[in-house]
């Protein structure tokens, strides 16, 4: 008899052991689903298999603590400075955030002069900061473009307005730029700086000795670019793509390569405090200086076509034109308030085509007009680069 109740005993344990098993395996694989789903071997799709009656409402009851941002890890303030300021880590910015995200995880923060940056590196968890936003964006940091707007008497644009003047400048543009039947409106004068890109491609081959090789392909994407994205908000063109680029133009490209390759300028601008800034006076004055240029630009070229506008008015002409015609006559904004938008959208245009000038990025770009904007009509030369990457 003792020996049957000391077997009886000993099954008993074992089957709490298997059941506190069980338990634990279930809970680690809900808390921590994709990081359990690899170590055990579990396809995604059975991770909502788990079975209810498994875990009791004791076993979940503890759950993880969260960090607070004191707690949060992330790369010393001395190393910062270090790596950015002496080591000039902001020309490889992307490289040192893929780093300290392997060194630190999906969520660190890090200093920069008086500025605090909570780094997000993971695409789920971007998204889901991203969806967590109401009807307006929250912006980071961006006390630089602020302070010099202010000290300039510049309005904000779509890029750094918040809240209800960031609604209100995106219902008006979203008429006009955001969808897609309202963009192929402009596809024949994108199609027509595509065509003046491909002749000058060819003219920089005959100027080579081999005939074949084009220098500095960059610059001249770079050039396309700001041609291709003028068209459209300035309803003209700048003559990026000629040999001999009008002085203006050239002013213009030249800030906005110093926007573009100071992007630790404006870190640097930030970073400085203001009562530092007589001791390390050139990061805010070229800061100042790319924006001055922009804007300046920008206000030219509105202003001339506000002189067109008013001059076929006096002669009884009617008005037709694109996006900027549109702003101007509605006057649904301000004039501040386009020339800061159309500022900050080809800032952002010129860089988002310089992205897609990337082959593969071209390519997928292509095919995707191709399957899914049906009314669109790509240009040849695109759909000839799609077909030769598919077929390599």
């Amino acid at each position: 008899m003792a020996m049957l109740n000391h077997l009886t005993t000993a099954c008993w344990k074992k089957v709490q052991n298997d059941r506190l098993k069980k338990q634990l395996f279930f809970i680690c694989r809900a808390l921590h689903k994709s990081a359990a789903s690899d170590a055990f071997g579990i396809s995604e799709a059975g991770e909502g298999a788990m079975p209810e009656s498994v875990i009791s409402s004791a076993a979940v009851s503890e759950k993880p603590r969260i960090l607070s941002l004191e707690e949060m890890p992330g790369p010393s303030t001395l190393s910062n400075l270090v790596e950015f300021f002496w080591r000039d880590g902001f020309s490889r910015i992307h490289e040192i955030q893929m780093e300290h995200s392997k060194k630190f995880g999906k969520i660190f923060k890090s200093r920069f002069g008086p500025q605090l940056v909570v780094s997000v590196a993971h695409r789920d968890l971007v998204a889901e900061v991203l969806r967590a936003e109401g009807v307006a964006p929250q912006r980071a940091n961006m006390e630089s473009w602020k302070e010099y707007r202010d000290m300039r008497g510049r309005s904000t644009g779509l890029i750094s307005a918040e809240g209800e003047d960031w609604l209100k400048m995106r219902s008006v543009l979203r008429q006009l730029v955001m969808r897609p039947r309202d963009v192929a409106l402009f596809s024949d004068d994108v199609n027509e700086v595509v065509d003046d890109l491909i002749n000058r491609v060819r003219i920089l081959r005959t100027q080579e000795s081999d005939g074949a090789t084009v220098l500095n392909v960059n610059d001249l994407f770079f050039k396309y670019a700001m041609e291709g994205v003028a068209v459209i908000l300035y309803e003209s063109r700048l003559g990026c793509l000629e040999n001999d680029i009008p002085q203006e133009t050239q002013d213009y490209i030249g800030a906005l390569h110093l926007m573009f390759s100071s992007f630790k300028t404006t870190m640097y601008a930030g970073a400085i405090p203001k009562w530092l800034r007589p001791v390390f006076p050139k990061p805010w004055d070229e800061f100042c200086c790319s924006w001055d240029g922009l804007f300046k630009f920008s206000q030219i070229h509105v202003d001339k076509r506000l002189s067109e506008i008013k001059a076929k008015v006096e002669r009884g002409e009617e008005v037709k034109g694109g996006m900027l015609t549109h702003m101007l006559v509605t006057r649904e904004m301000n004039l501040e308030e386009i020339y800061a938008n159309l500022t900050e959208m080809l800032l952002a245009g010129v860089d988002t085509v310089c992205v897609l000038c990337n082959p593969c990025v071209c390519v997928r770009v292509c095919q995707s007009w191709v399957s899914r904007v049906r009314f669109l009509a790509p240009h040849p030369f695109l759909c000839s680069c799609a077909s030769v990457r598919s077929e390599q």
